[in-house]
């Protein structure tokens, strides 16, 4: 199912489908902040971590902010981070699709 939004509700996030139903709910402290989402994941960052999640909460994968900087955005099923002057292109499984100059 795809997400159509996440939104934070009494500490809860709730993933909602494009009829605007609710489709999973996680406390934000267990998962950190919310940075983003598309119709297919969602990233958030906890103690120093990006994690990225399924509609349902499902942990994908998880990889150091040291690692590869700052996040930018995300759309469908790849995120944007910013480290070193280059934007640094990953999918959901954070392996290196892509690089270029951060102009």
């Amino acid at each position: 199912m795809a997400i159509s939004d996440v939104i934070e509700k009494n500490n809860w996030y709730q993933v909602l489908d494009e009829r605007s139903k609710k489709i999973s709910e996680k406390s934000a402290s267990s998962i950190g902040e919310l940075l983003g989402f598309s119709d297919s994941l969602i990233i958030t960052e906890k103690n120093n971590w990006y994690i990225v999640y399924d509609e349902d909460f499902k942990k994908i994968s998880e990889k150091s902010v040291s690692s590869i900087g700052a996040f930018r955005n995300v759309s469908g099923g790849s995120m944007n981070f910013v480290k070193n002057n280059w934007v640094v292109t990953y999918d959901r499984q954070f392996r290196k699709i892509s690089e270029r100059p951060n102009r």
